[in-house]
């Protein structure tokens, strides 16, 4: 029997690049590509959500969870782990998870 693990980030650069705003939206549409992609291959993903994606886009991580695919955190904020202490990280990651379980309405374990 053959295994695949199959994940993707769901971030968006225009949050954490110096000249964001420059650049095109392109979360949705990248997204609903991904899961036409895997729809056709029958494979489902974990999809490692930033919390502010979450918020702008939440009837995309409902259509993300209604295909069959998993959400697990992937930062509130994306702040990078270097510059957080211990208890900036815990409040980063519940406040993620929070997000996600309350817009996905599922349970959220993972973390990348």
């Amino acid at each position: 029997m053959s295994g695949l693990l199959l994940s993707v980030d769901l971030e968006d650069v225009r949050d954490w690049v110096r000249d964001g705003h420059r650049y095109q939206e392109r979360v949705p549409v990248n997204t609903e590509a991904y899961l036409v992609f895997f729809a056709r291959l029958r494979v489902k993903a974990t999809f490692f959500v930033v919390g502010n994606v979450a918020r702008r886009y939440p009837g995309l991580i409902r259509t993300i969870v209604e295909a069959g695919h998993e959400l697990a955190c992937h930062s509130d904020v994306h702040l990078q782990l270097d510059k957080q202490t211990a208890a900036e990280f815990r409040a980063d990651v519940t406040r993620n998870r929070k997000t996600l379980e309350d817009v996905g309405g599922c349970r959220v374990t993972g973390y990348r």
